[in-house]
């Protein structure tokens, strides 16, 4: 609730926040549901958002203050660096659906979608990750800031500098020339002389001493920052959004996004030039704008040097095709078999009778000793089975006598008891007999 504040509390958010990331991997469960339930929610408000744009309100399904928050905290709480996260691959999935498929009709959206696309970046950034969403988003947004007419005059006169996002198979849902600059001299000039009161002698120091720094450090002075509070504590109506200064706010933001984008694109390999080629068209386009101040233009010919620099790196490195018709086959080595007219199986051919001698005397050596160690086996095997024979024999003896032994005291104990009769009455035998 804190972040759909205006003005955005961020001393409240901030304190808030570090205690979310210290309870978060107490609960680590309950925080992941947490979040893909949050993110459901958001990718259904999305869905229904671009099903009927008229009911979907002024932000046309991008994210507001708050959602853009969540998404930054759930970031934050969860690493983004793993192939596959319950939380952060469908918090990837729903960035990258929001740069590739929301509208932007207005230099707000514009704004929440430079935003995104940093937030999509520094995501990717963990794992070295491609974002080509964010590569598209920036293409079609440089291509913004160039006016219709420009446009319209350069397709006329012929030269390849401005192309069509058509042409580069780019879709771009921004409306054509909505970031473009009318009259923003004026006012780039009224800073700098108001710069110029604040400066201090320190800076008229640091020029005599390094001349050469001052351009550079004039450029950085001058080049307008976006606030994230103050963007997102501001009404999607407001005029400052209509602005030459806001609108360079977003241009130096969205060169700032592309050089980033330009760093990581390494993951593509040797498909760089191509992925980068539409956004560097656009950027081509855009600086040759003259309407543009010293500060963004500087910026806008160093992004520009950057993304030739990096496809020239890559053209270097690739390998030529392969052509199979200047490849020159390599036979494989053949083993022909040599057949003998008078082989035999048992002769030996070796030229050197002494040594075949020794190894017929070598084979029948082993011969011998297998026989010998095959009879020792089957006498060990015969001596064990008579030894066995005679255990058996000697206890089957033993066996008997113990039998007799006994059965003798068992005649003589009936004998005793019957009286001399050996256990047999005369009265029972006769009884027993009939």
């Amino acid at each position: 609730m804190l972040a759909g504040e205006q003005p955005v509390p961020a001393a409240h958010l901030d304190i808030l926040t570090q205690i979310m990331l210290q309870l978060a991997p107490e609960v680590p469960f309950y925080a992941a549901t947490v979040a893909r339930m949050r993110l459901e929610k958001l990718h259904d408000r999305l869905s229904k958002a671009l099903a009927n744009p008229l009911a979907a309100g002024p932000l046309l399904g991008w994210p507001g203050s708050r959602q853009i928050m969540q998404l930054r905290l759930f970031s934050c709480m969860f690493p983004t660096s793993d192939k596959r996260h319950p939380v952060t691959t469908p918090l990837a999935l729903l960035l990258g659906k929001y740069l590739m498929q929301c509208p932007v009709t207005c230099p707000y959206l514009a704004a929440a979608g430079l935003l995104v696309a940093g937030m999509a970046l520094h995501n990717a950034s963990a794992a070295a990750r491609f974002c080509p969403e964010v590569v598209n988003f920036l293409a079609a947004a440089f291509s913004a800031f160039v006016p219709p007419a420009a446009a319209g005059t350069a397709a006329q006169s012929g030269t390849a500098a401005w192309e069509p996002a058509a042409a580069q198979q780019v879709v771009s849902l921004f409306t054509p020339g909505l970031l473009a600059l009318d009259c923003c001299k004026a006012e780039v000039h009224k800073q700098q002389a108001t710069d110029k009161h604040i400066g201090s002698n320190k800076q008229k120091k640091q020029q005599q001493q390094h001349p050469k720094n001052h351009g550079q450090c004039q450029h950085q002075q001058h080049k307008p920052r976006l606030q994230l509070y103050q963007l997102l504590s501001q009404p999607t109506d407001a005029t400052k959004f209509g602005s030459d200064t806001f609108k360079l706010q977003l241009l130096h933001c969205a060169v700032a996004t592309a050089s980033r984008a330009c760093q990581l694109s390494s993951g593509c390999g040797d498909a760089v030039p191509q992925v980068l080629q539409p956004l560097t068209a656009a950027v081509a386009a855009v600086a040759q704008l003259q309407k543009l101040p010293e500060s963004a233009a500087a910026a806008v010919v160093r992004l520009q040097q950057q993304l030739q620099e990096t496809s020239a790196a890559v053209m270097v490195k690739r390998k030529p095709l392969l052509q199979s018709h200047r490849v020159k086959t390599v036979i494989p080595r053949e083993f022909n078999p040599r057949f003998e007219t008078d082989f035999a199986l048992n002769k030996d051919f070796d030229p050197d009778r002494q040594r075949s001698q020794a190894r017929k005397l070598q084979r029948q050596l082993v011969k011998e000793k297998r026989g010998a160690m095959r009879e020792l086996r089957r006498d060990a095997a015969f001596m064990a089975a008579e030894r066995d024979a005679d255990k058996a024999r000697v206890d089957a003896e033993r066996l008997t006598s113990e039998r007799a032994f006994y059965s003798e005291l068992q005649m003589q104990e009936a004998d005793a008891k019957s009286g001399g009769q050996r256990g047999m009455n005369p009265h029972k035998r006769k009884k027993r007999n009939k």
